[in-house]
């Protein structure tokens, strides 16, 4: 489980590097990486057994619960859309 995070977190970086290189897409905030990681975690957790499927999206929703928190504490705005 640790692997699969640690890898997701790479990719999600990987993700937005590669879109603010190749596209000029400029991220609307650091928070966007975390948001991402958060949607390769659901996607990839269909690819695990059943029994740790529950364990990865929990993980995902606690990860989005906290940046939602620190998009709150730092005064940037809810509504904005995180793509992924």
């Amino acid at each position: 489980m640790i692997l699969i995070g640690a890898s997701v977190v790479c990719w999600s970086i990987w993700r937005c590097r590669n879109d603010k290189v190749f596209n000029g897409k400029q991220l609307s905030n650091p928070i966007q990486v975390i948001f991402m990681s958060s949607y390769w975690l659901h996607f990839w957790s269909t690819m695990l057994p059943q029994e740790e499927q529950d364990t990865m999206r929990n993980g995902a929703t606690l990860l989005e619960s906290v940046a939602k928190g620190l998009l709150f504490h730092y005064g940037w705005r809810s509504s904005i859309r995180i793509a992924s």
